[in-house]
């Protein structure tokens, strides 16, 4: 029987203190069947040079990216995103 995995789809707006924390504690699972996506809310290259060290550390795991432009609605456009581009992936 294979494992199932779970697919974290989370959004971010330049709070790297708390995204830090985030991908950390599951980066600390004793578990690997994760896989993760964050979307920051517009483009932001302290974001990207931090999760690109997330990527690296998580043996591409995680998955990330920035918008093009900024939402700014609390995160609700950025997770339908995530979600549309997780099911594409998943039943392609």
């Amino acid at each position: 029987m294979s494992k199932k995995i779970i697919h974290v789809i989370a959004v971010s707006y330049k709070r790297y203190g708390e995204l830090r924390v985030f991908v950390q504690s599951w980066l600390n699972q004793t578990e690997n069947n994760w896989r993760m996506t964050v979307i920051h809310d517009g483009k932001d290259l302290q974001f990207e040079i931090i999760m690109k060290s997330y990527q690296y550390i998580s043996n591409n795991r995680i998955d990330f990216y920035c918008t093009d432009k900024r939402f700014n609605d609390y995160g609700h456009t950025l997770r339908e995103l995530g979600l549309k581009k997780f099911l594409v992936i998943m039943f392609c």
